[in-house]
């Protein structure tokens, strides 16, 4: 699989000089991160995840954080990923301090009703990719990165509960 814009390294992973930044990023940041905000706890568990995947081979379609001060107090997808046809709806949480959170209505964050609200999903790819979702679905992943970059991804139902471990 070859997406435009990327290099193929050996072992089919996809690098770009995001995925380069978000490397030197995590690399950087893992071993004094436990003791930085919840804002850069947050960028950072959403840049480990994405470089992570990226490097796996899935290819990322959603706008890229490069840096621990980027995007903060943003809400949405963190994430949307495609690998061998099947679309990944990514929430990336750094373990300890963050969970998946619960709307005033009841809504619970991941779920297929926050996942297509308010424009979310479209928000982060674009139509003709949200179209394509849509007409082939998709599967929810939470993941878990903790203060070494290490990260555990939990599948998700369409209500936001854990159904199982996933390993890309």
């Amino acid at each position: 699989m070859e997406a435009k814009g990327f290099k193929v390294k050996r072992g089919g992973g996809l690098l770009d000089d995001i995925f380069n930044l978000q490397k030197a990023v995590v690399n950087q940041n893992k071993n004094i991160i436990a003791s930085a905000s919840n804002n850069s706890k947050g960028a950072f568990g959403e840049i480990a995840s994405d470089a992570f995947l990226t490097e796996k081979g899935y290819a990322p379609l959603h706008p890229r954080k490069k840096a621990l001060t980027e995007g903060w107090g943003e809400t949405g997808i963190d994430g949307v990923f495609k690998k061998d046809g099947v679309y990944y709806i990514v929430e990336a949480k750094y373990k300890g301090t963050a969970t998946l959170s619960t709307m005033a209505d009841g809504t619970k964050q991941m779920s297929n009703t926050w996942i297509l609200g308010n424009n979310r999903l479209i928000n982060s790819v674009g139509p003709s990719v949200f179209q394509d979702i849509n007409a082939v679905g998709y599967k929810s992943l939470l993941a878990e990165i903790a203060p070494d970059g290490s990260i555990i991804y939990r599948e998700l139902n369409v209500s936001a509960s854990v159904i199982g471990t996933f390993t890309p």
